[in-house]
């Protein structure tokens, strides 16, 4: 469950994870009374370091349709943070072969 903040308050938002393979793929999905909405990390490795991939879709229900353009903008600022947030958490987390840790990402 999830607080979202909205520019007339809080909703409350239930997701469900759909698909979860560690260090390769979470995709969850929300269908409430605003809003439905799908979003899915992918994990890759490459060449020194993970890309990550971030697929977001959703659409907005009856009258919350009229908020689309600022829900857009708000979708666009959460999915910069949350991939900054999955960045700075695995390269703390990871320890390279002489002990160093972190690994190089590109988040796209």
């Amino acid at each position: 469950m999830e607080y979202a903040k909205l520019p007339l308050g809080r909703a409350q938002i239930h997701w469900e994870v759909l698909e979860f393979v560690p260090s390769r793929i979470c995709t969850y999905a929300s269908n409430s009374f605003m809003a439905r909405g799908r979003v899915s990390f992918l994990l890759d490795e490459v060449d020194g370091g993970t890309r990550i991939k971030a697929l977001v879709s959703g659409q907005l229900k009856g009258p919350f349709r009229v908020l689309e353009p600022l829900m857009a903008a708000i979708g666009r600022a959460d999915r910069e943070n949350s991939l900054r947030l999955i960045k700075e958490r695995m390269e703390s987390e990871v320890v390279g072969p002489s002990g160093q840790g972190g690994r190089r990402m590109e988040v796209k």
